[in-house]
């Protein structure tokens, strides 16, 4: 019923695969040694590159930043601008009802004149028209860039 004393404490030996080739398949703890060995065995050469590599590309990336955030500044500015050239242009005192049409050109214009760049700025400019005088009292950008010019 019990084995026999001789056995307590004996290892009985652990079954061993075998490949297709007939030779002994490592354990998964070999092989998962061997793994990590390869896997953190890089040569001290291409650390070095590994780490110059990415110095460049965090430089790259910092300047890129550096420049949408002047660009948005610029943008922020130049719309700025335009509420002032549209405010200082002197309306006609002969133009009437053809007045009220002045804030659908002005967006049709920014909309024909901002296709190349569409997909990321819309321009949006509210133009009031009372009486004979037109007032810009916003202008700004909707898109992906907006959040960068706000």
């Amino acid at each position: 019923m019990f084995p026999s004393s001789r056995l307590f404490g004996q290892r009985y030996p652990q079954p061993v695969a075998i490949d297709c080739q007939g030779n002994p398949k490592p354990s998964p703890q070999e092989h998962h040694q061997k793994q990590n060995k390869r896997k953190g065995s890089m040569s001290d050469e291409m650390q070095k590159y590994n780490k110059a590599i990415e110095k460049v590309c965090a430089e790259c990336a910092a300047d890129v930043g550096k420049t949408i955030s002047t660009c948005a500044k610029s943008v922020a500015n130049r719309m700025g601008k335009l509420i002032d050239d549209i405010e200082k242009i002197p309306v006609p005192k002969s133009a009437g009802k053809d007045l009220e049409k002045v804030p659908a050109l002005v967006v049709a214009t920014l909309k024909k004149g901002g296709t190349r760049y569409a997909s990321i700025a819309d321009f949006g400019v509210k133009v009031n028209v009372s009486g004979n005088k037109v007032s810009v009292p916003a202008a700004g950008i909707s898109g992906p860039l907006a959040p960068l010019v706000a």
